[in-house]
């Protein structure tokens, strides 16, 4: 028998109480309602597991509780987050370090400065390397308020050097531009060879005035991991000095210095760059071949067509291996080079040594060829290299000729049968509906005869894109193939074909969509338990996972906040149950236990059966977001962590008719709704 709110017990917390009190919100679908007495047990004994961390890990409850009230914004964060910095300086600087970059996002400009300055001021009267390093870190450097960077610069240099370096490096063009040069030389005194590289790319983002001085610096002291970045940004020194530091590089750093330099060769003087790339060619071929092979038709903009041609034999005379696929792919793209020439370099690129590992650039960009050799490039690829390049002509398989596509099609069944996998299938079933009439109901037939499973389930989805005169026939071939696999598809867009036919099929597809969901069901539904009455015993019927204390209480008090769900616009609380709780051994973990249930979103979304409660559910979701706001790894996404759990007839099954509930899971300092 329920209790009334007045015999409550009184010791309990207020939180407790108004959680019992409300006890009906807490109701599963499906599941045996709970008295208020049996939910009063369990309440009872969240509260003595939530004293019980206070009791015994009070520290990091602290550090817990204060980092909930940053995240909600509630109370006199100020003063706890100074608490708790006192109390833990090392466990609670390293946290709150670590959620910087989320403070940031959540936080008034005002507020965050603040909480930076304090904890800022704290490692250095603590003298902690771990806090320093923490906050060093990329993402939490970022963030960090312009007037608190550049006061910590210094310390953090002096105290975590290894870590700090890099990040101030990399992050230059986030100070003043007038304090760059001075971090720079700060970076050169403190930790250069630490953050050679970052200060390397960082260049183009220091006065024009001193990015050569700062280049040949970095060239000279480090020249192996300076090059790399300082070749990539050639095009940010002055113009004058590009092809003497080019030439620089290449002595000092050839291997290294290669790959940007053959890059970027079109930044350098017109009259230096045939020279320097021969000399790349002479001290780095195989490093260079790839970059240089991607930018020759564009370097040949300042070179003659003959030296252009020139560097493209020598290529593939001296590096064939990692030359020949960008050439391919290049030489399909450049526009500007005259027809002719362009063709007989694609012809040159079928020669026996180069077909293998240039089939598969070539057959992804047919479409870049020109039409009057398309077709013969694309009979040329089936028949020397078929399996390397099936996938790919399937997927251009609508810009060939017309009269080649089924010859295409068929011959790369007999040459290359296991290439016919899942994302050929994939490939041709995005290119049908640009195929004639004809066409494409003959490669779905040619198809469906090959591996009609998966040739069905490809066809399904995308067919109310085909020609209405062929979507009936095709649509009972996949019935009578691989119904099983063409249901999701059916499921997904049978609404959107053309009444008349969709007519003659309806009861057939419906049939399937049918069984399609009833299967999913009665894999959801073995976890879908009805969830049980847990005070000291435990069935099967529940799911016991160990995670942290402070997981343990950022779950409990979104769990607790009735009102606020309230508040918010839901009429239950939409948050996974905690049915138990039991500390671990360490002190520092527990155990919960929760039932097993719920479909998840993405598969909910997807249901034929469910289309008509979809809007409902999207603004549940909203709901949901607005209350659920941040986590340790970042914003929540879009139905993130959601299930979906519906409502039950009496003997058990879905009521499809009635619309379902969202349930959120997976809580870590996160906030609950104001």
């Amino acid at each position: 028998m329920s209790q009334n709110t007045s015999s409550i017990n009184s010791s309990l917390s207020e939180t407790a109480r108004n959680m019992i009190a409300n006890y009906e919100m807490y109701h599963l679908p499906g599941a045996p309602k709970w008295s208020q007495d049996e939910f009063q047990k369990i309440v009872e004994n969240l509260e003595r597991q939530y004293q019980n961390i206070i009791e015994n890990d009070p520290i990091n409850f602290k550090i817990t509780d204060a980092m909930l009230s940053l995240c909600s914004q509630q109370g006199d964060y100020f003063e706890k987050t100074q608490e708790i910095l006192d109390i833990a300086p090392e466990e609670a600087g390293v946290k709150l370090a670590n959620f910087i970059s989320d403070l940031y996002r959540l936080l008034e400009p005002a507020v965050f400065t603040k909480i930076c300055k304090m904890l800022l001021k704290h490692i250095k009267e603590k003298n902690l390397k771990k806090v320093t390093s923490a906050i060093a870190e990329y993402e939490n450097f970022k963030y960090l308020p312009s007037e608190v960077k550049r006061e910590a610069l210094p310390w953090f240099l002096e105290n975590a050097p290894k870590e700090a370096a890099p990040v101030i490096a990399s992050s230059i063009e986030s100070f003043p531009y007038e304090n760059r040069k001075q971090i720079v030389n700060l970076l050169f005194d403190v930790a250069l060879k630490k953050a050679v590289p970052e200060i390397a790319w960082s260049v183009s983002y220091l006065p024009k005035e001193t990015r050569v001085d700062f280049a040949n610096k970095l060239l000279d002291i480090a020249p192996k991991e300076a090059a790399p970045k300082l070749a990539w940004g050639i095009n940010d020194l002055p113009e004058e000095v590009r092809a003497d530091f080019a030439k620089k590089l290449i002595e000092k750093a050839p291997k290294e210095a290669a790959p940007g330099l053959a890059n970027q060769a079109i930044y350098l003087p017109e009259k230096a760059q045939m020279e320097i790339l021969k000399l790349i060619l002479e001290k780095a071929p195989k490093e260079a071949a790839p970059e240089l092979a991607k930018k020759l038709f564009y370097v040949g903009e300042f070179i003659s067509e003959k030296q252009m041609i020139h560097i493209f034999n020598l290529l593939l005379d001296i590096a064939p291996k990692e030359a020949a696929p960008e050439l391919a792919r290049e030489i399909c793209e450049f526009e500007e080079l005259p027809q002719e020439i362009k063709n007989e370099i694609l012809y040159m690129l079928h020669k026996d040594e180069y077909i293998n590992p240039t089939a598969g650039p070539l057959s992804d960009k047919i479409d870049d060829i020109s039409e009057d050799i398309r077709g013969d490039i694309a009979k040329l690829l089936v028949e020397k290299a078929p399996q390397e390049s099936a996938e790919n002509l399937a997927g251009h398989l609508a810009c060939l000729p017309e009269d080649t596509q089924i010859e295409i099609i068929t011959s790369l069944i007999e040459k290359a049968p296991k290439a016919i996998n899942d994302e050929f299938l994939r490939n041709v079933a995005w290119q049908l509906r640009d195929l004639s009439e004809k066409n494409q109901l003959a490669v779905i037939k040619l198809l469906m005869g090959v591996n009609p499973k998966g040739t069905a389930y490809e066809v399904a989805f995308r067919l109310p894109s085909l020609h209405e005169g062929n979507q009936l026939q095709v649509a009972r071939l996949l019935i009578d193939m691989a119904p099983k696999e063409a249901a999701p598809g059916f499921a997904w867009n049978f609404e959107y074909l053309p009444e008349k036919n969709r007519k003659p099929i309806e009861k057939d597809v419906l049939k399937l969509i049918e069984n399609l969901e009833k299967s999913e069901i009665k894999e959801i539904s073995k976890a879908e338990k009805k969830p049980p009455i847990i005070t000291e015993e435990l069935d099967n019927k529940s799911n016991r996972r160990v995670i942290s204390n402070e997981e343990f209480i950022s779950w409990l008090r979104v769990y607790q906040a009735v009102d606020n769900w309230k508040r918010a616009g839901f009429k239950y609380v939409p948050v996974e149950p905690i049915l138990n709780v039991k500390a671990c051994e360490d002190g520092k973990h527990v155990s919960v236990y929760t039932c097993n249930f719920g479909i998840k979103y993405g598969i909910y979304e997807n249901m034929y059966a469910t289309r008509k409660h979809h809007k409902y559910v999207k603004e549940l979701l909203k709901l949901k977001n607005n209350v659920i706001v941040i986590s340790r790894i970042g914003l929540r996404q879009y139905g993130y962590g959601c299930f979906i759990l519906h409502e039950r007839k009496p003997d058990g099954e879905i009521d499809w008719s009635k619309p379902p509930r969202i349930y959120c899971r997976e809580f870590l300092l996160q906030k609950v709704p104001d």
